[in-house]
């Protein structure tokens, strides 16, 4: 193979490796251990050991095209998920789902119907937050809301935990978005499970490469051709 054949194939194996790594950021909140009540980590959906960011926001490095998944749910609260004027229920879903408890599956069909589970899609600019956010209303009335660039660390109040490129259920996703609802339980104790709702994120689309990164590229290619030749005149 020659040099020039060998460099390109080198820039395309490690952008296709490297795609979406660095194009997420997490700002702010505190990076801690999934912890062991949360629903799925406990039924073996997570690889032991895995972390997540309690209470940050999640920026785009670049311009990103953006597809949100349903996962599943623990909470009997009814919790919403929305971003680009969608709207994704968790009332809505359980009837679709095998569930063991609040927690749906959505590889294992109820009943034996195929299950699909529901997306939004979303775009965000470079240096932006994401435009999602997190709604529920409670048993006593009252909705409780989280908006992405608002979130907050104190896990005593109503916030979500992120990863980013993380597996679920052996499927690696960019990012991961887990809602903890109401703070403290009917017991008066704060669970901190962040397993109430739980929202896969996809990156989709990417930029086209840069003048610059399409520039640099073809010069290595020059060069390299420059240094074979030079190596068959020896």
């Amino acid at each position: 193979m020659k040099l020039t054949q060998i460099v390109t194939v080198l820039a395309l194996t490690l952008g296709t490796a490297t795609a979406n790594a660095g194009l997420l950021s997490i700002v702010g909140g505190n990076n801690l251990a999934i912890p062991t009540n949360n629903n799925f980590s406990a039924e073996g959906d997570f690889v032991a050991g895995q972390t997540f960011n309690v209470g940050g926001n999640l920026m785009a490095n670049t311009a990103l095209n953006i597809e949100y998944v349903y996962l599943g749910h623990e909470a009997n609260l009814n919790n919403h998920f929305t971003a680009n004027a969608g709207d994704i229920s968790t009332s809505t879903q359980a009837a679709s789902l095998k569930c063991f408890g609040h927690t749906c599956d959505a590889s294992k069909p109820k009943n034996n119907v195929t299950y699909s589970a529901p997306t939004i899609t979303s775009s965000v600019a470079a240096g932006e937050f994401l435009n999602f956010g997190f709604w529920t209303q409670t048993n006593k009335n009252l909705v409780k809301s989280v908006v992405n660039g608002s979130n907050n660390w104190d896990q005593t109040t109503y916030n979500y935990a992120v990863a980013l490129n993380i597996p679920f259920q052996n499927v690696i996703y960019d990012a991961l978005l887990f809602l903890d609802d109401t703070g403290k339980n009917k017991n008066g104790v704060d669970d901190n499970d962040h397993d109430d709702m739980v929202i896969g994120l996809r990156i989709f689309s990417l930029p086209e490469p840069s003048p610059l990164v399409l520039m640099g590229l073809g010069l290595l290619g020059l060069a390299g051709t420059r240094k074979l030749q030079q190596f068959k005149q020896a």
